[in-house]
């Protein structure tokens, strides 16, 4: 009976052990062995519930170790099997060896181990292998495995990634049961060596794990998603990334990976390597970011990984990434994206907006000649074609060149931007922002989505200016950045656009003044031409009178988007990008020191690396960089004194310290905070404020048609009156004048309205902003602290640093908006005392 039930235990079915429902289900046994006790049935339900455990942990855990699609889960289910049903063996052997020799502790007539104390052997592994039952389940239900079984697979539909198993075996670990913590502290181990033998895959050598890749946080895309040179994409799947691995670590870890790829992609198309070298840069820079990996112990915390992922990445840039990607090229595709993308070249823009005019006039002329000729409506004059948009930018181009001082002078800038740079339709439609019926945008200013698109003011279509990455730039910029930047540049021009077209109302001469003057009564020597001029000078003043209040409220209007624009273009925009250019061109100084690895990972050397430490001779070619830690205002003692203390113990000149440019990464970092930092300053996150300027913009272009309009039928009119030359004999102007001039009524109203709400918008956004800084003061006062931390930039966000182990970048902090609202208070009060009257338009 005693060798059954240990038989049993080991695995094996037994008809005197039926499998039990549960833990204590005693009903199995007592139809067994119908003759025993209460108590010794629950004894023995204890056993068949750890035996049916032992068989259901042993068979999941051979169907995981041969199926899972996660190498990691793999590598768990392998170390249950060959660590902790190997000791649960060993168990019952042990107490076997007890039993033979009649040992057991408890001495009776018979001298047989009692059945109390066998179950009093295995009673510490009844919890442990219920927890190992579940885990074996969080990997794999058995629902799955069922499921395919029925239809004759392979099982592969394991739910659980390595990121979920990592994460489970931490949180285990603090459970406060001692055996418990050692086994999950074991599997843990195990785990994340399976991991980092994937991550050392992608550092090393730039590729992903060729098993399991589909398991890594670092994920390829499909090939028709790549670029048209073959280049993959590779992105961060947030939901395979572990917990230690900070989104900051997890976009160096791809950086370092895309640049491994992209260095041995370029040397295998030009038949040579970096530094002229003639090993592989990935071999070349093996030993040493191997070291930096072997430094890894168990387990893995999200500050010893940064340390040696930035480690790696300062290697990888200096060594390498100097050479493809120095920094003039970088400032060389920095300031092109300022002058083009962000208007510094105002040419460029008011050029772009002129072309782009004059090509909707003509669009606009063909298709009514086309309507005219064959009738109704036709389409194909409305939608906006590729060629028509290249044909305007090639325009613009031809236009810019012209501009050259000398004949035989070459703009750099231009040449490359023209071939850069480009026009074009997105592939998906955007929301619209605007609406079709202009008279209901104030209406709808307040549903729109925070995402407010200005790319279709330009042309009657969305089309964007975008920007052709030339390799190796695609380690610096992203798609994500040149849509922020499209974005901003579309936001940008269309205020530059309606301002431009707000001003060229001045020029139409015949709404502002009588040109000609009228004849004087010297050469008006009959009542007929008396009377002739007493009517011109008559019409001249009623049309002076009925336009006054339209050129008011087009004087305001020229006088908030000047200001707005040059607020964002003078000090937003301008502040924003000297600061990110001074930080490029002035690399940060560093101190002659090294901090090693066994200095760093002091306080856990006594454990063991996950990773075997490399040794050879290769590796004490390439010392390990240090990574000092940026200056903060409250640990300014500390970290001078740490630096005194590596200086000391160095052995070069401590005091002269060493210059070296920033890598790819921290550019990229810096650039990112840039951009948001920029966005957020020019208020295009803030929706509401979005939502009015759309709306604003709209309805000014639609007051500048009407008056265009007007303009034309009043000179039609002035015609036929005055010269009895009749333009269209089927129009009426005179009708259609004073339609024309009920509806720049109403549109003025409308750009007033709307003025007023962004210029409110302004005023609570600068509210929010001073409320936002007290509240952050009171919060360091109270905790104590004296100095306030990060800097508010403008539009009230609070702007962030890049922080690095070696780089940091403060993106630019303004004055705020309330600046730009003491220019508009400034203008208010100056029109109360304008020869306008009681008809000026302010802004309060």
């Amino acid at each position: 009976m005693l060798h059954e039930i240990l038989l049993a235990l080991s695995g094996h079915p037994s008809p005197l052990l039926p499998p039990p429902a549960s833990k204590f289900d005693p009903a199995a046994i007592s139809q067994t062995f119908p003759l025993l006790s209460p108590p010794e049935r629950a004894l023995l339900s204890s056993l068949a519930w750890l035996s049916e455990l032992h068989r259901r942990v042993r068979d999941h855990t051979s169907s995981i170790s041969s199926s899972h699609p996660s190498t990691i889960c793999r590598a768990v289910s392998t170390a249950i099997a060959s660590k902790h049903l190997d000791r649960f063996q060993q168990k019952i052997v042990d107490v076997e060896r007890q039993m033979l020799r009649k040992d057991g502790g408890s001495p009776n007539e018979y001298e047989i181990m009692p059945l109390s104390l066998i179950v009093t052997e295995f009673e510490e592994w009844i919890r442990r292998m219920e927890w190992l039952w579940d885990l074996v389940y969080f990997m794999m239900p058995v629902e799955n495995v069922v499921a395919d079984q029925k239809r004759g697979l392979k099982s592969t539909n394991g739910q659980c990634s390595g990121a979920a198993i990592i994460e489970k075996l931490r949180k285990e670990a603090r459970t406060g049961f001692p055996d418990i913590h050692d086994a999950a502290t074991d599997l843990s181990r195990a785990a994340e060596t399976a991991w980092l033998r994937q991550l050392s895959s992608w550092l090393l050598y730039g590729r992903l794990p060729k098993f399991g890749g589909e398991d890594f946080f670092i994920q390829e895309e499909t090939p028709n998603e790549a670029d048209s040179k073959g280049t993959p994409i590779f992105t961060i799947s947030e939901r395979l990334r572990p917990q230690f691995v900070t989104p900051a670590t997890a976009s160096s870890i791809l950086f370092i990976g895309r640049s491994l790829n992209h260095i041995r992609i370029k040397s295998h198309s030009s038949g040579s390597t970096i530094s002229g070298n003639s090993s592989s840069p990935e071999l070349v820079l093996l030993p040493a970011h191997l070291s930096y990996l072997s430094s890894l112990s168990s387990p893995l915390t999200a500050s010893s990984l940064s340390r040696v992922i930035a480690n790696i990445r300062f290697s990888l840039s200096q060594n390498a990434l100097q050479h493809l990607l120095p920094v003039p090229k970088t400032l060389e595709i920095l300031r092109l994206l300022r002058e083009f993308f962000l208007l510094g070249r105002g040419e460029f823009a008011v050029t772009l907006i002129t072309e782009a005019d004059e090509q909707l006039n003509s669009r606009h002329r063909q298709s009514s000649r086309i309507r005219q000729a064959k009738g109704g409506d036709n389409l194909k004059g409305v939608l906006v074609r590729d060629g028509e948009v290249n044909a305007t930018l090639a325009r613009t181009w031809a236009a810019l060149s012209s501009y050259a001082p000398y004949d035989d002078e070459v703009d750099d800038k231009l040449e490359l931007a023209r071939d850069l740079v480009h026009l074009t339709l997105p592939k998906q439609s955007p929301v619209a922002s605007g609406g079709a019926h202009r008279r209901n945008e104030d209406d709808k200013a307040s549903k729109l989505q925070t995402h407010t698109r200005f790319n279709d003011l330009l042309f009657s279509s969305p089309v964007d200016l975008t920007l052709i990455i030339p390799s190796p730039l695609d380690l610096f910029l992203s798609d994500t950045d040149l849509q922020t930047y499209s974005e901003i540049n579309a936001y940008l021009l269309s205020i530059r656009r309606a301002h431009h077209h707000l001003t060229s109302l001045w020029k139409h001469s015949t709404l502002r003044r009588s040109h000609p003057q009228p004849p004087t009564l010297l050469y008006s020597n009959t009542r007929k031409d008396a009377e002739g001029n007493q009517r011109q000078r008559q019409r001249e003043s009623k049309r002076a009178r009925e336009m006054r209040k339209i050129w008011a409220t087009c004087s305001a209007t020229v006088f908030l988007l000047s200001e707005i624009e040059s607020y964002f273009q003078g000090e937003v925009v301008e502040g924003s990008w000297e600061a990110l250019r001074s930080w490029v061109e002035n690399p940060p100084s560093t101190p002659n020191t090294a901090i090693s690895t066994t200095t760093t990972s002091s306080p856990k050397s006594s454990k063991t690396p996950i990773l075997p430490p490399v040794t050879g001779s290769n590796i004490s070619r390439t010392p390990v960089p240090s990574m000092p830690v940026p200056p903060t205002k409250h640990a300014s003692s500390s970290s001078s004194t740490n630096n005194n203390e590596l200086n000391d113990s160095d052995t070069t000149n401590p005091h002269q310290p060493s210059t070296r440019p920033h890598d790819p990464e921290s550019l990229s970092r810096a650039h990112r905070v840039f951009l948001s930092t920029l966005k957020s300053s020019l208020l295009l996150d803030d929706g509401p404020f979005a939502a009015h300027m759309r709306s604003t913009l709209a309805h000014v272009d639609h007051l500048v048609a009407l008056v265009t309009r007007l303009q034309t039928v009043q000179q039609n009119l002035d015609l036929e009156a005055d010269e009895a030359v009749i333009v269209d004999a089927l129009a009426n102007h005179a009708a259609e004048e004073r339609t024309l001039l009920v509806e720049l009524e109403g549109a003025r109203e409308r750009v007033e309205r709307a003025s007023r709400r962004l210029v409110g918008r302004l005023r609570e956004y600068d509210a929010q902003e001073h409320t936002g800084r007290a509240d952050h003061a009171d919060e360091h006062i109270a905790t104590g602290d004296g100095e306030l931390g990060a800097d508010t930039g403008i539009g009230g966000t609070v702007s962030g640093s890049i922080t690095g182990d070696e780089d940091y970048f403060e993106p630019f902090a303004g004055a705020g908006v309330d600046r730009l609202l003491m220019k508009l208070d400034f203008g208010s009060l100056m029109a109360e005392n304008d020869v306008l009257g009681p008809d000026h338009v302010g802004f309060d």
